[in-house]
């Protein structure tokens, strides 16, 4: 899943026109805000998703190709995911101006 189709709504706000439209420009701008909005279909996640899936990166995205991970991404995928969100959280605990 690539997730480069221009999102219709907002992640965060269910609003429409996001700023940016792009997902992963969207996640990088916005940080840690979670995504209660499927941005591509409009409808509301279910807790269960946003619980598991914060950031939105499982969403599929209609019309877009699935590609298979390769072996290098395959195995350490998990680890990878779990270190992103490491991170994420790790700058959203520390306030701009403080560090």
């Amino acid at each position: 899943m690539t997730q480069e189709t221009v999102m219709k709504c907002c992640p965060a706000t269910g609003g429409p026109k996001p700023y940016p439209s792009n997902a992963a420009q969207w996640r990088k701008f916005h940080g840690t805000a979670a995504w209660l909005f499927n941005p591509w279909a409009g409808n509301r996640r279910s807790s269960w998703d946003v619980g598991s899936d914060p950031f939105g990166m499982a969403i599929r995205v209609e019309g877009e190709p699935i590609y298979a991970a390769s072996g290098a991404i395959a195995g350490g995928g998990k680890k990878v995911l779990c270190e992103q969100l490491q991170s994420n959280r790790a700058q959203s605990a520390i306030p701009q101006g403080f560090a």
